[in-house]
This record gives C-alpha cells, sequence and structure tokens, in this order.
C-alpha cells in the first residue's frame, strides 16, 4: 500500500464535482509553468471547490490542443509514475483512459513536479440512462483490460497489505484505542458493527479503476473517458465494489424518484453485462452490504490519515457518514436494483 496514496484530501470535495473554472495565471506563474512544459501560450489556473488547486490549462500559442497540467510534490512521482504506466497500457489497449504525455513528468520548482495531459473538453456523467448506458458498457471493457494486466499479481498483494493496514485501522476504532474525526463514537460503532464487511471475500477479485468517482470521469463526444489510475495499484476487488460506488455517485446521490434509481440502475447493469462484464449477485442485498462496506472502509483511510499527521476537512467525513447513511436509507431501492 503506498502510503501517499493515502495522506491526502481529495481535489474536488463533495459527492457532486463539477469542472474547474479556469482564471488566467500570474504572470510570475504562468512563465514558470510555461519553461517547465516547453510549450509557449496562455495559461489559466484551475480553480477547485473556489480554490486554486495545483492544476492549469495551457492554451498553446501556436493553436495546438490545450494541455491540462498538475504538479505534485516529488514523494508522490513514483506512485504517479506507476499509475500513468497503467494508464499508458490501456490506451494502448484501445481503452478509453488519459495518459501523461510523452516526455513528462519534468522538474517544476523546488519539491513540485510537472506532469501534462491532453486537456479534454467533457463533461461529468448525468443521471440519465443514455449516460449509464455507454458507461456501463465502458467499465465492463476496461474490466475486462485490467484483468489480464501483466501487473495483476502486484497489485492484488498491494491489495492485501492495504486492506490488511485498513482492518487494523477499523479495530482501533472498534475498540477505542483510536479516536479521530468530528464524531468519534458514530465512528466508533460504525466500526464495531459485524454485519459490515469491506474485505471483497465475498466474490470473485479483479483489476478495478479502484476510485469511480465522478471526478474521475468526463463524457465526452466520443463517449466515456477513464482518469487517475492511482487506485489501481491496489484494487484488485469484487466487481460489484465499482458498480456499486457508480450507482451510488450518480444515482443514490441525486434528487431522483424511487421509479426512476431502481430504472437507471438497472440499464447501468444491464449495459454492463452486454458488453461482457460478469457480475452476478450473490444475495438480493449486494449492493446495500457493498456500499456500507465502501463507506466504513473509506472512513477508515480518513482515519489513518488523520492518526499519521494529514488533517482531515470536516466535509469528507460528513461525505462518507452520509454515504452510510444513504445506504441503509435506500436499501429497498438497491434490493430493487438489483432484482431487475
Amino acid at each position: 500500500m503506498s502510503s501517499h496514496a493515502l495522506r491526502r484530501n481529495p481535489t474536488w470535495r463533495g459527492a457532486h464535482p463539477g469542472l474547474p473554472e479556469f482564471i488566467p495565471a500570474p504572470a510570475e506563474q504562468s512563465r514558470m509553468l510555461q519553461n517547465a512544459a516547453g510549450r509557449a501560450g496562455s495559461v489559466f489556473i484551475a480553480r477547485m471547490n473556489g480554490v486554486a488547486g495545483p492544476f492549469a490549462r495551457l492554451d498553446p500559442a501556436d493553436g495546438g490542443p490545450g494541455i491540462f497540467l498538475k504538479w505534485v510534490p516529488a514523494a508522490r512521482v513514483p506512485h504517479l509514475i506507476r499509475a500513468e504506466a497503467i494508464a499508458h497500457w490501456l490506451v494502448d489497449a484501445g481503452q478509453p483512459a488519459s495518459a501523461c504525455l510523452a516526455g513528462f513528468p519534468r522538474p517544476l520548482r523546488d519539491d513540485q513536479v510537472l506532469f501534462a495531459y491532453r486537456h479534454l473538453d467533457g463533461r461529468r456523467p448525468r443521471a440519465e440512462e443514455v449516460d449509464l448506458r455507454i458507461l456501463g458498457s465502458a467499465l465492463a471493457r476496461l474490466h475486462a483490460a485490467l484483468a489480464s494486466h501483466p501487473d495483476r499479481v502486484l497489485f492484488e498483494a498491494a491489495t492485501r497489505r492495504r486492506l490488511a493496514a485498513l482492518q487494523q485501522v477499523r479495530e482501533d476504532l472498534a475498540s477505542g484505542r483510536l479516536r479521530v474525526g468530528p464524531h468519534p463514537e458514530a465512528l466508533q460503532r460504525l466500526a464495531a458493527a459485524s454485519e459490515i464487511d469491506f474485505s471483497g471475500t465475498e466474490e470473485a477479485a479483479t483489476p478495478l479503476h479502484g476510485d469511480l468517482n465522478l471526478g474521475n470521469l468526463l463524457i465526452l463526444e466520443a463517449g466515456p473517458v477513464f482518469l487517475d489510475f492511482e487506485d489501481t495499484l491496489h484494487s484488485v476487488l469484487p466487481v460489484s465494489h465499482e458498480l456499486a460506488l457508480v450507482i451510488e455517485r450518480i444515482l443514490l446521490a441525486s434528487p431522483l424518484d424511487e421509479a426512476d434509481t431502481v430504472e437507471l440502475g438497472g440499464a447501468f447493469l444491464d449495459a454492463y453485462r452486454l458488453a461482457g462484464g460478469c457480475w452476478r449477485p450473490p444475495e438480493p442485498d449486494a449492493l446495500h452490504r457493498v456500499l456500507r462496506g465502501l463507506a466504513l472502509r473509506s472512513l477508515c483511510v480518513l482515519a489513518l490519515c488523520e492518526r499519521e499527521g494529514t488533517e482531515i476537512v470536516r466535509d469528507e467525513w460528513r461525505k462518507f457518514h452520509t454515504f452510510e447513511s444513504l445506504a441503509r436509507d435506500r436499501r429497498e431501492t438497491l434490493r430493487r436494483i438489483v432484482e431487475g
């Protein structure tokens, strides 16, 4: 398990990430980024959640395609390079992934390193049948490709280490040895709930994207594109973990009525199966059970981060407590999706 993959707050906060707002970069920062990227042009800093982040768009002076830039601490670079290798492998296999441009990463300044990508002009997935169907089909093909990745054995070992570390955090939370977050008593009760499991042993496992929140998905005219394969390095898990997360983020977190949620969830799973995706629910409450486990696993990640010195914003704690409650409250809805 890479500690660098855990010890950071998310790029986007909340369950409904939008697209970044780009504003002109200050002159000095613009020159620095142009020099590091080796491109002349106009530079725009990305603001996410109203705050300027370590991201920018460079519109080349020669009128070429836009370039998306991000800069990270040097300590994270080895992990990111491994993730980029997965993205390049997927692109070579004909999968819709976004991979770093040739010649990157490059030094930026001090301990910062610059990565560059083709800027993608897309939108986030919507709770609409056409989006759910094209996403289900693309995800089935992605899973099929990842199943044959040459580093699968390494992913499996990293997954075991990560789950073992998070299971230890859970035990520390349940016993009261670790008290973190804004609501430690609620977190302790959740960690002690024997019916919640995030081990991934209930179904056959396969390499997944690992973090299909909406911030890592774009819909282009040509179809979906998958971003950020950092979590693939330690995500050999049942496909239900990925399917459930998409349903949670696109459907359960949207203001849809019961009938539309069930219909769209069924369309997503149907498209996944028609494209070759293999998932047979072990029992009617499969999605409900998986989503509670994913919420607890995420809370254990936050607890590990805080124990190791990274302060987590309160909104992140609130988000995963809310998702766990949502899975409990929508149990019947999830059962109806599973039963078709």
